[in-house]
């Protein structure tokens, strides 16, 4: 009896070892990038008046729906640029 638990015990144990090692081999494998910080350049302007003389075109409108984010990367993996295509309804040109 002694014996068959002793064989048992090492089963057991040499399971655990088994799925601990796997456990920690997945969180030493690098995992790809779910999310892209950018910054981006906004120009402010003190006035509407200011606005307007430095714009050819101003646009009114509202957002009917925001589209997905597209990423687009270089053959590196390396982030080249950050958009979204929305859609947009004109009010006033």
């Amino acid at each position: 009896m002694n014996k068959r638990r002793w064989i048992f015990s090492t089963v057991v144990a040499a399971f655990l070892l088994i799925i601990g090692g796997f456990l920690v081999y997945q969180q030493m494998t690098p995992k790809p990038f779910t999310e892209v910080v950018a910054e981006a350049k906004m120009d402010g302007y003190e006035s509407g008046d200011e606005l307007e003389n430095a714009s050819t075109v101003i646009v009114t409108g509202q957002l009917e729906k925001r589209g997905d984010s597209i990423i687009e990367r270089a053959s590196d993996d390396a982030v080249i640029g950050v958009y979204r295509m929305s859609t947009f309804k004109i009010a006033q040109v």
